[in-house]
C-alpha cells in the first residue's frame, strides 16, 4: 500500500492518493488501510447514510450488465432514494459498451444518468469518492463561530480538529441574509470565496464555501442588490413545458423570454406572447425576500392576464417575481413606479 501510494501521488503531480477500491471487493484489514487512506470502497451494494457505519469499506453499488443498475430507470430509483435518506451513494463502473471491462454499462445509459443529473443539481451533488469523503469527516468535525457582527461586517472562525495538510476541502455554509441588506461579498483570509444569494420558502440566505481552518471568514454588505436565485427542478419525465426554455446561463438556469409587465389602475399585467392557455403561480417578492402575493393565474390564449395589487403594500420600488407551474421556474427582478 505504501509503495503504491507513493508512486501514483509521484506520476500525478499535485494530487494525493487517500482512497482506496478494494480489488475483487475484498475488505483489506482496516488498522493497515487506515495508515495511509482516509476511506476505502467495498461493494455491498446500498447506499450508506450520512455519515456511513466505517469509512473502511463504504458500500457501492455494481452497474452494467452484472450487476443491479442497468437502466436508466434503475439509476434514477437509487438517485431518489439517496435523496430520501440524505445518503452517499457510490456507483462501481468498470466498462463502457464493449471495451472489454467488467459488467459493462451501456455509454447511452450512463449518458442519460449523467444528463438528468446536470439539471438538478439543487437536489443532487455529485462529486468524487475522495471529495466526498473528506466534505462528510469535515462536516462532522467543523465548528463554526461568529467572533464580531457589526452593522456591515461579520466576521466567523470555521476550524476543526483534522490534519489541515489532507482535510482543505471547502464546506457549503448557509447563513439568513440581514433584511437590510441588498447582497454581500465572502472572504476568507482576505480572498474572495463562492458566494450565492439563494431563496428558500420565501427566506433569503446568503450561501458561500469555506475551509476549515484556513484563515478568518468575513461578510461584507454590499449595497448593490443580487436577485435570489430560486432552485427548480425539472419533473422525472425531463420535460419542460411550453412557458419554460433552457436557457444556460450563468446558472444553467430556467428562464422565460420576453415577458412584459405594466401597471393599469392598481393592476399588474403580465404579457407572455404566443403562449397556450396556461396555468401558473404568481409570487410577488419585496427585497428583503417577504412574499407579499402569492396567487393563480391563467396566461389566457393570448399570453396575457391581469392581476390585482392590494392597496396594502402598493408603493414606488424593486420587487422580485416569480413564475413557477409546479415543474419549473423562474424570477426576474422589476421595477414598479406607481
Amino acid at each position: 500500500m505504501k509503495v503504491s501510494k507513493e508512486t501514483i501521488e509521484n506520476n500525478i503531480s499535485g494530487q494525493q492518493c487517500i482512497t482506496i477500491a478494494y480489488p475483487y471487493c475484498v475488505r483489506g484489514i482496516d488498522s493497515i488501510c487506515s495508515k495511509y487512506y482516509i476511506a476505502a470502497r467495498g461493494c455491498q451494494g446500498f447506499i450508506e447514510p450520512s455519515t456511513p457505519g466505517t469509512f473502511m469499506n463504504v458500500s457501492s453499488i455494481i452497474c452494467g450488465s452484472q450487476g443491479s443498475v442497468k437502466t436508466l430507470q434503475d439509476f434514477k430509483t437509487k438517485f431518489e432514494s439517496a435523496a430520501t435518506s440524505n445518503g452517499w451513494c457510490v456507483f462501481l463502473l468498470h466498462g463502457i459498451d464493449n471495451d472489454g471491462g467488467y459488467s459493462p454499462l451501456s455509454s447511452d445509459i450512463l449518458r442519460s444518468s449523467i444528463e438528468f443529473l446536470s439539471v438538478r443539481k439543487s437536489k443532487f451533488w455529485v462529486t468524487t469518492f475522495k471529495n466526498t469523503a473528506l466534505y462528510i469527516k469535515e462536516r462532522n468535525a467543523v465548528t463554526v463561530t461568529e467572533t464580531s457582527n457589526e452593522d456591515t461586517i461579520m466576521t466567523l472562525q470555521v476550524t476543526d480538529n483534522l490534519a489541515d495538510s489532507i482535510y482543505n476541502y471547502p464546506l457549503t455554509l448557509r447563513r439568513p441574509l440581514p433584511f437590510e441588506w441588498p447582497s454581500a461579498d465572502v472572504l476568507q483570509n482576505n480572498d474572495s470565496v463562492p458566494a450565492r444569494i439563494v431563496m428558500v420558502d420565501s427566506n433569503v440566505y446568503l450561501m458561500f464555501d469555506v475551509i476549515p481552518d484556513n484563515g478568518e471568514v468575513k461578510i461584507l454588505k454590499n449595497n448593490n442588490y443580487v436577485i435570489p436565485e430560486i432552485d427548480s427542478i425539472p419533473p422525472d419525465d425531463d420535460t419542460i413545458p411550453a412557458t419554460f426554455i433552457k436557457n444556460k446561463g450563468v446558472n444553467g438556469e430556467l428562464r422565460v423570454e420576453n415577458i412584459r409587465f405594466s401597471i393599469i389602475d392598481n393592476n399588474l399585467i403580465l404579457i407572455m406572447p404566443a403562449l397556450s392557455d396556461l396555468e401558473l403561480l404568481f409570487s410577488l417578492y419585496d427585497v428583503k425576500g417577504t412574499c407579499l402575493l402569492s396567487q393563480k393565474v391563467n396566461t389566457g390564449i393570448e399570453g396575457k392576464t391581469s392581476i390585482n395589487l392590494p392597496d396594502h403594500f402598493i408603493k414606488s420600488g424593486m420587487y422580485i417575481v416569480r413564475l413557477t407551474d409546479g415543474k419549473a421556474s423562474w424570477a426576474k427582478k422589476v421595477y414598479v413606479n406607481f
